[in-house]
């Protein structure tokens, strides 16, 4: 027996299903949709562990290993046999299918038998096509002497007992119609941060005593050492794996130096490469004050003991607006804020800090900061979270009060279509000369250009949108964004593309053809800071006033935050997709929308720092080792990678590709500047602003924090403020002017294509206008300047007026 010690490495968030009992878990379409996800081993009821199956880890090498067969044509003489497992009628049937791949040199020249199992080949042994035991007679992997290569579970690599609802956090998914330009579905999702679980181990078993050729298991090792090199993602997360009771590298050395008589000799690079790979967010043991919750301080008594200030009269105005202000106190160092906050009006009247208290002896400012002598300067944001969550779960008991609707996230929670049951052969056999073989490689940062939100729409916390953020507070955007809105400009661009089915055939449309050979990586920021709050009103068309409960607020991203980008595409020749490059031009430009509510102005980023690209030819030795050695340049930035591919692979961004018999379409926004002169004192209100300023006003102007670069890639610390008036506040303004000159008060807009909805938007439909917030602008006095984008296919006559 030859044992290979696995370790898997997520360098993002990776994801995972809950546990079920084993009887549901073939009927229950979550668990079944999560079969290439991450498994939870239960221990009791709210411990247990996570795990990779062996099972997922084979097959995602094995499309490795078909890839490297025609990359390296061949260097193993595997057999040609085509894969019928399960016959391409698998069950459940909602199941994603996809066409799978097969090496061939000449496919139309092959014979029945040709395509039938070899046994003896390396990658008939590592699929195990003439074992004796497998799927049901397998017995939890006790019996590794009946196949040639076993596969066993990957565990977390410490002995850590986990609480699921500490470490998984549930996400949710949207899939955009793009005819409508509005979540038709969506999926939830638990994620892991890899700052608390991050690396797998487990073995590979090579069972030497079942190999008929000598050196049938030494040409097993290094197929398997390439392979893994190349494995890119698993539990739907950008991973690396690495053996590690072995010099993995020099496994590699041995596989590209393997004689190939169809290949050109090339001197190979053999130059030490670091296989070293650890992004800087990445932690092996997360802080204790993350997971779990502070034991020494009860939120919940400290809460009420707040509410007890306060008479019944007053509990259900003063707790909703403590809340916030309680949960912003986040921002500030606990021993200056607590002494800086308002005292109180030059009348005598006491501030809400400072009120006496109907029970009990201590002020809220008193209560505080006792509790802030016992919380460490790093605790004080979590503590004023969690303490802002309980006084708003005060707040909910306190009275009935009306709640406004949230939007609709899709019509269902959604799993798959059904697809045919089909035995026909669902196989696409591959020839090097139309196989993609060159590897590119985009590397730059998304600049946000205005505040954003990516994250979960939610009526249980205290803010009814919050915004993605890791473990370790860093914003993130997510792989799933990215690619999707890359999809639907892609779309755009060609002027063509599929409705995204996750059923079904595999899909031949353009945008899925460039698609399927784009992996995007998760863009993790360095800036910290809590993210801002805003609130939200909606008016009443009819009345002109607020409608009852219609009080919203969510978490924003802030604008001139970068992100790293990095994006890894595929072609079958060294010339990159005039399609795909036409998009990120658009990117660069300004024209990148991310995210939810780009109607009122959010999400609008550019794509920045790409100025050159760096390609690489697989199926060249040289180049196919730099890739394997540098685990595929996973989690790099620009600088790493331009030191270990040589100059001759690097390109200029700015070079279009060369296809003159292309004509894509552009994106069809148009921008427009407006300016508007305030001719009277105007007032946008901050309450919890209000509440936090010293000088204790009624009432302050709203202001927004805006990153700045620090000239490195990142933000300075510090944010620059700036009045503004909301892009949601102008939109509402101009919608309820429409509907009033329109008449449109008595329409329910439900299924409507009147003037409104098709500028503004429904339930249904996306609007075709965009505002983004007014900023003041530096060089004038008493002017505002807005910006509005509008989609250029409606007639001039309806938006311009």
């Amino acid at each position: 027996m030859t044992e290979l010690a696995v370790c898997v490495t997520f360098l993002y968030p990776f994801r995972i299903v809950p546990w079920k009992e084993k009887p549901k878990r073939y009927i229950d379409r979550r668990y079944m949709r999560g079969g290439t996800f991450a498994k939870w081993y239960k221990i009791d009821d709210v411990h247990g562990r996570p795990y990779i199956t062996g099972t997922l880890l084979r097959s995602a090498l094995v499309t490795e290993l078909e890839k490297i067969i025609v990359l390296r044509d061949n260097p193993f003489n595997c057999c040609f046999h085509t894969d019928k497992t399960e016959n391409n009628i698998a069950e459940p049937s909602f199941l994603r299918r996809h066409k799978q791949y097969k090496y061939c040199k000449t496919p139309e020249n092959i014979t029945k038998q040709d395509t039938s199992k070899c046994g003896k080949c390396p990658l008939c042994l590592i699929m195990g096509r003439t074992d004796e035991f497998r799927r049901d007679k397998k017995i939890d992997g006790k019996k590794k002497d009946k196949w040639s290569v076993h596969f066993s579970n990957l565990f977390e690599s410490t002995t850590r007992i986990f609480n699921w609802e500490d470490i998984a956090v549930k996400r949710i998914v949207n899939r955009v119609d793009p005819s409508s330009g509005k979540a038709k579905d969506y999926m939830k999702i638990w994620e892991i941060d890899p700052s608390i679980s991050s690396r797998f181990k487990g073995t590979i078993t090579i069972n030497t005593q079942k190999m008929q050729e000598d050196a049938a298991a030494d040409k097993i090792k290094l197929f398997i050492g390439a392979g893994l090199a190349q494995l890119n993602i698993l539990a739907g997360s950008i991973c690396r794996v690495d053996i590690v009771n072995e010099n993995h590298n020099q496994l590699i050395r041995k596989f590209i130096a393997w004689p190939n008589k169809h290949e050109k000799d090339e001197s190979a690079n053999n130059s030490e490469i670091s296989s070293t790979l650890t992004p800087a967010h990445i932690q092996t043991v997360m802080d204790e004050s993350f997971i779990n919750t502070n034991k020494t301080t009860n939120v919940n008594d400290i809460a009420k003991s707040i509410s007890d200030i306060f008479g019944e009269e007053q509990k259900t105005d003063q707790l909703r607006r403590l809340a916030d202000a309680v949960r912003e106190l986040r921002r500030n160092d606990p021993t200056i804020i607590l002494d800086a906050l308002p005292t109180g009006k030059k009348d005598g009247k006491e501030s809400i800090w400072d009120q006496s208290p109907r029970k009990g002896s201590s002020t809220l400012r008193d209560i505080l900061k006792k509790e802030a002598k016992d919380i460490q300067n790093s605790a004080w944001r979590l503590f004023c979270e969690r303490l802002g969550q309980a006084l708003y779960d005060l707040y909910k008991k306190s009275l009935a009060h009306a709640e406004a609707l949230p939007r609709l996230l899709g019509e269902t929670e959604y799993c798959s279509l059904s697809s045919k049951k089909d035995k026909q052969e669902n196989t696409l056999f591959l020839q090097n000369k139309i196989f993609p073989s060159f590897k590119w490689i985009i590397i730059g940062q998304l600049k946000a250009e205005t505040p954003f939100f990516f994250g979960t729409e939610t009526t249980e916390g205290q803010t009814g949108a919050q915004i993605l953020i890791e473990r370790d507070s860093s914003f993130r955007l997510p792989r799933s964004v990215i690619r999707g809105s890359l999809r639907r400009d892609l779309r755009l661009v060609i002027g063509d593309g599929c409705n995204m089915a996750l059923g079904g055939e595999r899909c031949e449309c353009k945008v899925c053809r460039i698609m399927r050979h784009v992996i995007i990586e998760d863009a993790i920021s360095s800036y910290k800071m809590p993210p801002e709050i805003r609130y939200r009103i909606r008016l009443n068309s009819h009345s002109g006033t607020v409608d009852e409960g219609a009080l919203f607020d969510m978490e924003t991203g802030f604008q001139g935050m970068v992100f790293p980008f990095s994006l890894h595409f595929e072609t079958k020749d060294s010339e990159l997709n005039y399609f795909l490059w036409k998009a990120l031009e658009h990117w660069r430009k300004g024209e990148a929308l991310l995210g939810g509510d780009t109607g009122t102005g959010f999400g609008r980023f550019s794509l920045e720092e790409v100025d050159k690209v760096f390609f690489l030819g697989l199926n060249r030795k040289k180049d196919h080792e730099i890739y394997l050695l540098s685990r595929g340049f996973k989690g790099l930035r620009f600088k790493e990678i331009e030191n270990k591919i040589p100059n001759e692979r690097t390109g200029n961004w700015g070079t279009s590709p060369d296809r003159s018999d292309i004509s894509p379409k552009a994106l069809p926004w148009k921008e427009i500047e407006y300016k508007i002169t305030i001719t009277s004192p105007l007032i946008s209100r901050d309450p919890i602003a209000a509440m936090l300023d010293k000088e204790n006003p009624d009432a302050v102007m709203i202001k927004k924090s805006v990153l700045l670069p620090d000239g490195n890639g990142g933000n300075l610390q510090e944010p620059e403020t700036r009045h503004f008036i909301k892009a949601e506040s102008i939109r509402g303004i101009i919608r309820s002017i429409v509907a009033k000159n329109k008449e449109l008060y008595d329409l329910d807009h439900e299924d409507c294509d009147c003037i409104q909805c098709r500028l503004f938007g429904s339930i249904h439909q996306q609007g075709r206008l965009r505002f983004e917030d007014a900023e003041v602008l530096q060089n004038c006095s008493g002017c505002q300047k807005w910006i509005m984008w509008l989609l250029t296919d409606l007639p001039a006559a309806v938006w311009t007026k």
